[in-house]
């Protein structure tokens, strides 16, 4: 095997010659032959021995090549001397590193305030600094806070809290079974929480099976299908999104809250399992439900009795076929896109949950029912105080207003009305203005209605009139409010 390599004369005026294993190769007459500045050579003796396997090294005037012929075992002797001091230099560059790393985390302690504060302080400190549902990465706290200095690691682990609660993103599931035991076990006996997202395709029985695992302790459950992957859609066009096969929990005692989202068209959620999910949580309070179609949900059922639910939010597009099969006595805040309920279905949920409702919150963007059966609805929630309706059509508007400057039977604890309209803003007619006008005026209650133009002149001064006399009063763009005085 023949190795060429190339010096320049101020390498080798500087004795930077090749290592003494080639050195020693080559024989006298090349050796005499070698022009070398200098005695730099001179007490090379090696220069003099001569051996059967010969190299040959010759450097010639201001651009010296040499030419050397090695054993390719030498090579390899040669090449495991390399290794060997790189793999040395190596160890001695991670115990710097280690080292100025610990000599960090004491200058941190020295230099911090925090370390001279009480836990509970210093604790409550890092709860600020704490997402909903945090990740675990080591750019995040509550990981974060551990690499900071050793005063921070013990007060990160001294508190619970900061434990208690994680975000867990499809599809790594392998990751999310190494990391949930050692970070719920720092959470000690705290209530926990669990943020599950991304492409809910991969959510397998593996990985349900280990979040069901803490089921006893889980307080506040969130789960959203937000991949932004293509799906290659089954036989009707379709992908359903299972949330456990043969591992459903066996409880959920401490389960509060519950949120289901799904922003993704032609993807659907199971019916029956969400139903599992609030049957085996004796003690839920809240549901949200922002899927975009849920599926599977049997008509011939007789509805489910939730005694302890309070509140129950749909999102603006949301199915909410789900109410149908649901009676809640203790429902005080509602929230409908009525995209799958009809004004008649309201009326029945209300007749068999008699719910103590206190908010309420009606899309009727796909209602084309007259307003009777809505005036019946709201006939049976004399409890309400607060109602928003959005994207009503202007006769449905105008027959709630006349009907609540007609009679103070008509929600009588009502103090609030927000609503969107559904036209243009130049196509609102003056029916509406003088309706809502008297509507306000006899009853005295807030009104929020925003995106809209100013109305007719006299119809802003009498609003404007009202607002002087201690009726809170907003019309007008998101910006600004026409009525202001």
């Amino acid at each position: 095997m023949e190795v060429r390599a190339e010096f320049s004369e101020r390498h080798v005026g500087l004795a930077r010659v090749p290592h003494a294993p080639l050195l020693r190769s080559v024989d006298s007459a090349t050796a005499a032959a070698i022009w070398v500045p200098g005695a730099c050579f001179r007490q090379c003796s090696c220069l003099a021995t001569a051996v059967p396997r010969k190299y040959y090294l010759s450097l010639s005037s201001r651009s010296q090549k040499i030419t050397i012929q090695m054993t390719t075992q030498e090579l390899r002797e040669r090449i495991a001397e390399v290794s060997s001091s790189i793999a040395h230099q190596e160890e001695l560059l991670k115990k710097l590193r280690q080292d100025m790393s610990l000599l960090q985390r004491q200058l941190n302690e020295a230099v911090d305030p925090v370390a001279r504060l009480p836990l509970e302080i210093s604790s409550e400190i890092f709860l600020q600094c704490l997402d909903p549902f945090p990740s675990p990465g080591e750019s995040h706290a509550p990981t974060l806070l551990l690499n900071v200095c050793n005063t921070w690691t013990r007060i990160a682990l001294s508190t619970p809290a900061l434990w208690a609660s994680i975000h867990i993103e499809l599809p790594n599931t392998q990751h999310w079974k190494r990391v949930l035991p050692f970070w719920f076990r720092r959470a000690r006996n705290r209530s926990l929480s669990i943020s599950l997202s991304g492409d809910l395709r991969y959510f397998s029985d593996r990985i349900s099976s280990c979040i069901w695992k803490y089921a006893s302790g889980l307080r506040h459950l969130l789960i959203s299908d937000d991949s932004e992957d293509e799906d290659e859609d089954d036989e009707d066009g379709q992908l359903s999104i299972t949330l456990f096969k043969n591992t459903p929990p066996d409880s959920l005692p401490s389960l509060e809250t519950l949120t289901v989202r799904g922003f993704i068209t032609d993807r659907v959620f199971m019916g029956p399992q969400i139903m599992e999910l609030l049957l085996r949580a004796p003690n839920i309070i809240e549901y949200i439900c922002d899927c975009m179609e849920v599926i599977d949900l049997d008509e011939s059922t007789t509805p489910v009795v939730l005694p302890t639910l309070r509140r129950l939010i749909f999102g603006d597009d949301a199915d909410d076929d789900i109410l149908n099969h649901l009676s809640l006595p203790a429902l005080e805040t509602l929230s409908l896109s009525m995209c799958a309920v009809s004004l008649d279905d309201f009326l029945r949920f209300l007749k068999r949950s008699a719910p103590p409702l206190k908010e309420l919150v009606m899309g009727f963007r796909y209602v084309t029912e007259d307003s009777g059966p809505l005036l019946e609805c709201l006939s049976r929630i004399p409890t309400l105080g607060g109602f928003k309706m959005w994207g009503a059509h202007n006769e449905i508007m105008d027959h709630l207003l006349t009907a609540l400057a007609d009679s103070y039977d008509l929600l009588p604890n009502l103090h609030i009305l927000t609503i969107n309209t559904r036209t243009q803003e130049a196509d609102i007619p003056d029916s509406f203005w003088g309706s809502l006008l008297r509507a306000i005026s006899t009853r005295r209650i807030q009104l929020h209605l925003p995106g809209v133009k100013a109305p007719p002149e006299a119809v802003l001064a009498a609003f404007r009139q009202l607002v002087v006399d201690g009726i809170q009063i907003y019309i007008g763009s998101e910006e600004s409010n026409l009525v202001a005085v």
